[in-house]
């Protein structure tokens, strides 16, 4: 593999839905048989599939991977991969690609370096695999919060680190202001969802971040919604008091 692949770099996305000093939110749309082009990805990104994909992923090294996408499917990738994208499927593919800006961008000399070592890690440990959930198909798991449910899609148990989806039914929400131990990132797929100190509402489509450590809530549902949670660390300094069950702080 070169250093720096031949083809100029196109955008992560078709387009550019939101940007500010923490996020870039993107819209990738690909037609059947439509290539995104070769691209870097600067920094790290969450990506959640709004229509159906089955893609083919291209890297400069000649490796090829297929990927199928339902709509809610999530996927978290460190900064640095550089591949191209191509909706190998019959009908069109969307997705919204967040980049993390909070993190240092890594250039693409830097991102062939990575994935040199991603192929060694693979090389050294054959074991290691991707995961990939139906969570249509899971069941909500009630937690001792009336009113909200919980799927645990991924956990880290060295790190804490976790995503989850989140279901607060219509009323219910966090009941004090509060704090968590590492940065929480948040997509809301349905519904509105209220910071009621700040005032701050999510809606369908919006992205939330909340860094380490600043207090915020209480919060309330105004009507039932669904939410992407992720954190890059252990939830919270201590089980909150509205807990009683310890699993559920974590």
């Amino acid at each position: 593999m070169n250093a720096t692949p031949h083809e100029p770099f196109v955008p992560v996305g078709t387009s550019l839905l939101f940007e500010n000093e923490m996020i870039r939110i993107w819209e990738v749309k690909l037609e059947a048989g439509e290539r995104l082009g070769l691209h870097h990805h600067e920094y790290p990104y969450v990506i959640v599939s709004i229509e159906h994909g089955d893609n083919q992923i291209s890297y400069p090294d000649g490796k090829v991977k297929h990927t199928t996408e339902p709509p809610g499917h999530w996927v978290v990738r460190p900064a640095g991969e550089i591949h191209d994208l191509r909706n190998v499927g019959s009908t069109r593919y969307i997705n919204r690609l967040i980049e993390l800006k909070y993190a240092p961008p890594v250039t693409a000399e830097e991102g062939v370096a990575h994935l040199r070592h991603e192929m060694k890690v693979a090389e050294r440990a054959p074991d290691l695999h991707e995961l990939l959930l139906d969570a249509e198909a899971m069941e909500w798991r009630p937690k001792s919060l009336p009113g909200l449910y919980e799927k645990r899609l991924w956990q880290d148990e060295s790190t804490g680190a976790s995503m989850a989806l989140v279901r607060f039914e219509k009323g219910s929400g966090i009941p004090q202001p509060h704090k968590h131990a590492s940065n929480q990132f948040m997509y809301c797929l349905s519904g509105k969802y209220e910071y009621r100190h700040s005032g701050l509402v999510l809606l369908p489509g919006h992205f939330y971040c909340n860094p380490k450590g600043l207090v915020h809530g209480p919060t309330v549902a105004h009507e039932e919604c669904v939410l992407l949670e992720a954190y890059d660390g252990p939830h919270y300094p201590e089980k909150p008091s509205w807990y009683t069950d310890e699993n559920d702080a974590h």
